[in-house]
């Protein structure tokens, strides 16, 4: 059986994607998006080897820092807020740590399935290529840390001068002209060499007609132990959609002191384009993904366009209510392919699951016309219980799949 994915463009781009530079503190060509495309590479291959399913794993684990990472960055062009400025550099930091377990864990289970069929392409290079890749992954953080890092300085040195008497912000900017430049030309020429050498490795990979058959005649194998894995691959791709869309049902806002403003940092709008992609995955229908997926508009148009005046009113409410309307819609398309697929009622533990969202959601429109601490004290609890009964129940899912799959 044709390992589509894994031969397909998928993991060439995602590396292109997690080359790309970084400007002005922007990611041009997001990180997460990679993490994806290479998660999404390596969904057939995983099922073959316990190690490449961990690389996956980092894939999806480097998706979510790298999208929270991203958010941060749109609200860092002002230079106004040393917090978020930290909280980007921290991630940045965390994503480097994600990126270098997923080049151990992919190269050494891509060694077991090349030892497999004795594939002098898979073996040749595989040590160079994984040493490569760590440098390239350190430094890549290098070059994308350090504009935060300086900027952070920069920060400090207008708010507080007497304690940096020694530092101008003239010198400061020489230093940091200086600094940028070395390790944009370090990343760069790394970043490149890294970048054809994998490609080429890839290709050869690819090209090797004794190490393709192998790992399709196991995968084959596999599916015909396992014919409703596509299906697994589905509903395990929209549990991650749909704790995510959980995550981000918090419509977080953040209060700038500097610029006097309030800033949506996690927005609803967007766990309600996930709960539409969700489910997409799981099979429902084009008008339930359609109105997921216009919800979800709706609540980025009331979180960041319409947000003054009897508008701020309306978002109070129908924020909320969307997040309620979304998430029903998404697990009740879960509940049917779950039913379908593993025979499993999962509807209990959804209405339970109902719960604490519901009142999560009745908080919040309470909180948007009072703004009492005892009112967000409770909108807290109930989004945290909330949260946790997801991934409770998202948990026993995968694990039924789990169990039903057959072992590496």
């Amino acid at each position: 059986m044709k390992l589509k994915r894994f031969f397909g463009f998928y993991f060439a781009l995602g590396c292109i994607f997690l080359f790309d530079p970084t400007v002005k503190l922007f990611d041009v060509l997001p990180n997460c998006i990679g993490f994806l495309l290479i998660a999404t590479a390596l969904k057939e291959l995983n099922v073959l080897e316990y190690r490449i399913e961990s690389a996956m794993k980092l894939c999806y684990y480097g998706a979510a820092i790298g999208a929270v990472r991203l958010g941060l960055m749109f609200f860092t062009f002002d230079m106004n807020t040393n917090d978020m400025l930290a909280a980007v550099t921290f991630l940045g930091v965390a994503e480097t740590i994600v990126l270098i377990a997923f080049f151990i864990s992919f190269f050494g289970g891509l060694c077991y399935l090349g030892e497999r069929c004795e594939s002098e392409n898979v073996l040749g290079n595989i040590d160079g290529i994984r040493t490569l890749s760590v440098i390239f992954t350190v430094a890549h953080a290098l070059c994308t840390v350090l504009p935060e890092l300086f900027a952070i300085i920069e920060l400090a040195v207008i708010d507080e001068p007497d304690s940096f008497p020694n530092l101008s912000l003239g010198r400061l900017s020489v230093y940091k002209n200086y600094a940028l430049v070395l390790a944009a030309v370090i990343g760069a020429v790394v970043g490149i060499w890294w970048l054809k050498s994998i490609l080429s490795y890839i290709k050869g990979i690819k090209n090797d007609v004794s190490f393709r058959n192998s790992v399709e005649k196991r995968y084959g194998e596999y599916m015909d132990f396992s014919p409703r894995e596509e299906d697994y691959i589905k509903i395990k791709s929209a549990l991650v959609l749909l704790f995510a869309g959980v995550l981000f049902s918090l419509n977080l806002r953040f209060y700038d002191e500097v610029g006097y403003r309030s800033i949506l940092l996690i927005p609803a709008g967007a766990g309600g384009l996930m709960f539409a992609l969700a489910a997409l995955r799981l099979g429902a229908s084009k008008g339930a993904v359609i109105a997921t997926a216009a919800i979800g508009a709706l609540q980025l148009l009331l979180g960041y366009g319409l947000t003054d005046g009897a508008f701020a009113d309306v978002g109070a409410v129908l924020i909320p209510l969307g997040v309620c309307a979304s998430a029903f819609i998404a697990e009740t398309a879960l509940e049917r392919k779950v039913i379908e697929c593993l025979n499993v009622t999962v509807s209990r533990p959804l209405w339970l699951q109902r719960v604490p969202m519901l009142l999560y959601a009745a908080a919040s429109i309470a909180y948007g016309f009072a703004e009492k601490n005892l009112i967000h004290s409770l909108k807290t609890v109930f989004f945290v219980v909330w949260v946790l009964a997801a991934a409770w129940n998202f948990s026993n899912v995968k694990d039924e799949i789990k169990s039903r799959r057959k072992t590496h």
